[in-house]
């Protein structure tokens, strides 16, 4: 069985269908607590993750969130041999059933690609130059008000230019950083040790480290698999082919 983990934040009426366009297997949904939770959303076929956070673009607040997915999922349903990463702007173009005997065909397989940041400049300007994506002012605030979503945009922009004179920040672990895409498929074990090393005194470091990157759910997951025994699964690593993200 495949459990589908969907980061969603708008357009309820699309994860209704596409919520069904997935079953029979199991959905879980952490919806972006900026956005109400009310009957619209409530009439996808899906489990709703609680308790919900803020998500912002690019923050550490999408590592949150997801991990929340896969622990949930995890937990929940140990008949889930699969998880894969889903948005809420997602549509399977082929059957469900394709898919299932895709990963069945190799069920050891971890479907994740990465780059080594370190052979990248643009990546290493990503994960290195200090940014803050995520809130500043209290979300049900901004949430509210367009006037203090811009003030808070401001705020992001002169922590950013104002951090600049301190140069990048070094890499502080021993294993090399990695990036890829923020969407995959993993095994149940795969996803288990990425739980547990997430929860290590190393994972919480990482993620203090990331939440002062850009994109932070690009690197977090891919820098955990790369350095396990899981990545002779993997995908694996690709040469990096160009730029991701303006240098600015």
């Amino acid at each position: 069985m495949i459990g589908f983990l969907i980061l969603a934040h708008a357009d309820p009426v699309h994860l209704e269908r596409l919520s069904s366009a997935l079953r029979p297997h199991p959905v879980f949904v952490h919806l972006d607590r900026k956005t109400k939770l009310d009957n619209r959303w409530r009439a996808a076929r899906a489990e709703f993750v609680e308790p919900r956070i803020p998500v912002y673009w690019g923050g550490v607040s999408q590592v949150h969130a997801t991990l929340r997915l896969m622990r949930r999922a995890y937990d929940s349903q140990p008949s889930i041999s699969h998880f894969v990463m889903l948005s809420g702007a997602c549509y399977p173009l082929k059957h469900i059933d394709e898919l299932k005997q895709f990963i069945e065909a190799e069920p050891d397989r971890c479907h994740m690609k990465y780059h080594r940041v370190d052979t990248a400049p643009r990546l290493s300007d990503a994960l290195l130059n200090r940014r803050h994506r995520d809130s500043i002012l209290p979300w049900w605030l901004t949430s509210r008000s367009r006037s203090f979503r811009q003030v808070e945009r401001i705020l992001r922009k002169t922590y950013e230019v104002t951090s600049r004179p301190l140069g990048a920040r070094r890499w502080p672990f021993t294993s090399p950083a990695y990036h890829g895409s923020a969407y995959w498929a993993l095994p149940r074990a795969s996803v288990a040790y990425i739980l547990d090393r997430a929860a290590s005194p190393t994972g919480q470091q990482l993620l203090s480290f990331l939440a002062g990157s850009m994109a932070c759910d690009e690197f977090f997951f891919h820098t955990i698999l790369a350095s396990s025994p899981f990545s002779k699964y993997a995908t694996g690593e690709i040469p990096y082919q160009g730029a991701l993200y303006p240098s600015a």
